[in-house]
């Protein structure tokens, strides 16, 4: 805001001085004592400019309590997990109800365009079942024992068994679509 304000002071005594050595002045400003003139109105334009710069001040505080609001809510929502090989059987293979594994990578487009579907299934899911994340860099053995060599690839278990596979891009609609043809 200063610099603002210190270029509109530093234009207004620019065009006052234009117009007292030039003898131009502009049809919006007064004849007579224009350096004077131009002076004093650009001294009250941080009087003027109080109310808008509050406004502008509060607006950014709401918009920044928004953002912690939503935050928090996210922070509820029920969204995919990373697992590891040292945790697959016993969130997987002994857990209950659905539960969809989502082999992944970082480097990899159409994973990268997966996760967001993935986390509105684990939204849809809620609590009747869990998305799992295997980054496949990571847990390279996990992918192999699940004959995992395309990427994405999702499975989906039910009350510890395999039982849907999908290799490739998926939207959350189809994906719901398979897991309520196993539930």
């Amino acid at each position: 805001m200063g610099k603002m304000i210190h270029l509109l002071l530093v234009g207004g005594l620019l065009s006052a001085s234009m117009a007292y050595f030039t003898g131009c002045v502009p049809p919006e400003v007064p004849q007579g004592d224009t350096v004077g003139k131009a002076i004093s109105a650009t001294q009250s334009i941080p009087e003027k400019a109080a109310p808008a710069v509050d406004a502008v001040v509060a607006a950014g505080e709401k918009a920044k309590e928004k953002v912690v609001e939503t935050k928090n809510i996210i922070a509820e929502i029920p969204t995919s997990t990373p697992i590891s090989a040292a945790t697959f059987d016993e969130k997987v293979l002994k857990g209950n109800g659905v539960i969809v594994v989502d082999f992944w990578a970082p480097w990899c487009g159409p994973c990268v365009r997966t996760a967001p579907e993935m986390e509105k299934v684990a939204i849809a899911l809620g609590d009747t079942g869990k998305v799992y994340k295997v980054n496949v860099d990571d847990e390279q053995q996990l992918a192999q024992k699940y004959n995992v060599v395309s990427i994405p690839t999702v499975l989906i278990f039910k009350d510890g068994k395999q039982v849907g596979k999908n290799v490739g891009y998926i939207e959350s609609a189809k994906m719901m679509k398979i897991i309520d043809g196993v539930k």
